[in-house]
């Protein structure tokens, strides 16, 4: 039962991921071709896509024991490569592009460190989503 829940949970904020993705990434895009300044809300969305993608690890990580429980490591080997690998450099990939982000000098580089970080980040989550896994449901 509680493998259920987790993974109901994993499944909303992978949505929740993806459209804060979409909205990080635009705000990043626009500040930085429209020459826009750096705002608040700019900075939160780098901290919202970052918190989720924690939460998401997290609720990864608790999916990952259960399923060793269940099925042994040998089992989810190839999962393990193909999906927890590239979505635990995903997180840190998106912390260092907010934290790069934060600390650029002025508004534009950090609207253009945001823009490239969250793109990378972005594109590795859309290649390690196990669209058509039997694990997840797919939507």
């Amino acid at each position: 039962m509680l493998f259920t829940i987790v993974l109901a949970a994993h499944n909303i904020v992978r949505l929740i991921i993806l459209v804060l993705g979409v909205i990080a990434l635009f705000r990043a895009y626009r500040g930085w071709l429209g020459k826009r300044p750096w705002t608040p809300t700019d900075r939160k969305m780098g901290v919202f896509f970052g918190s989720a993608l924690d939460l998401q690890l997290l609720l990864g990580i608790i999916l990952v024991i259960q399923l060793v429980i269940q099925a042994g490591v040998a089992s989810l080997g190839p999962y393990l490569v193909e999906h927890v690998l590239p979505m635990v450099l995903a997180v840190i990939l998106g912390h260092v592009g907010s934290v790069r982000s934060r600390k650029a000098a002025s508004d534009a580089e950090k609207h253009k460190q945001a823009a490239i970080w969250y793109t990378i980040v972005f594109l590795v989550l859309l290649v390690a989503i196990p669209w058509r896994s039997r694990l997840l449901p797919r939507f």
